[in-house]
């Protein structure tokens, strides 16, 4: 299936649905602003909420009343949290917990498409590992398409299966045959994954390993090729 997207730039831009799709360029910004109000759940660098509680947050997006509390539940364990999470005031909420928060929302909105602008922004470590595994979760499980727009592309190579690269034209591809594309990289200025650029290190010196998105795989292969 695929996804039309309706903006003022490029007309009609023509993706796959269901997927993670990486937006890099340099009219990347200006395009996400254009499209995020087509029926689109937005988390942004400022996550702004309309209420002070996180359960009366996560409550706002459930249309039915009835069984609210058991459907919270199930979200919760969706999400490994517990019921303090709910009681918490969202002002005391540190950054991650904030955008965990937004996923959740994300997750139960009836929006079929997110857009997550700089989805590592003032994360740590384990909440970098958090929210790619929420991502992977909410494709598979909701089948909405996530839009991440970032300038920092060992972000989108790890997280996107698809990029829409956005200057005066367009280029949609999947990931890895972007990244390996000098003249494409070039054409739109984008610069080359710390992965890929070991990669291609390796091929240089007539080690043969498959580029990968996860540091812990490309090691493995290393070790099985020296």
């Amino acid at each position: 299936m695929a996804l039309i997207l309706k903006n003022d730039l490029y007309g009609n831009i023509r993706i796959d649905s269901n997927k993670i799709i990486g937006v890099m360029g340099n009219s990347y910004v200006k395009f996400i602003h254009m499209i995020k109000g087509n029926n689109c759940f937005y988390i942004s660098k400022i996550d702004e909420f309309y209420t002070n509680k996180v359960d009366n947050e996560i409550s706002l997006y459930f249309k039915n009343k009835e069984n609210l509390k058991g459907d919270i539940e199930i979200v919760l364990n969706e999400f490994n949290l517990d019921n303090s999470f709910l009681n918490r005031s969202i002002n005391d909420l540190s950054n991650g917990e904030k955008r965990l928060l937004k996923y959740v929302l994300a997750f139960i909105s009836n929006n079929k498409i997110i857009i997550i602008d700089e989805p590592y922004l003032d994360l740590d470590y384990n909440f970098k590992k958090k929210i790619k595994s929420l991502l992977q979760r909410i494709i598979y499980e909701t089948r909405k398409t996530i839009i991440i727009g970032s300038s920092d592309s060992n972000v989108i190579y790890e997280l996107c299966s698809n990029i829409l690269l956005l200057d005066k034209m367009y280029y949609y591809d999947k990931t890895i045959n972007i990244f390996s594309n000098k003249d494409i990289l070039n054409k739109y200025h984008i610069d080359i994954p710390e992965i890929v650029k070991f990669v291609d290190l390796m091929k240089e010196k007539n080690i043969l390993i498959d580029y990968s998105y996860d540091i812990r795989d490309l090691i493995k292969d290393v070790y099985k090729c020296v």
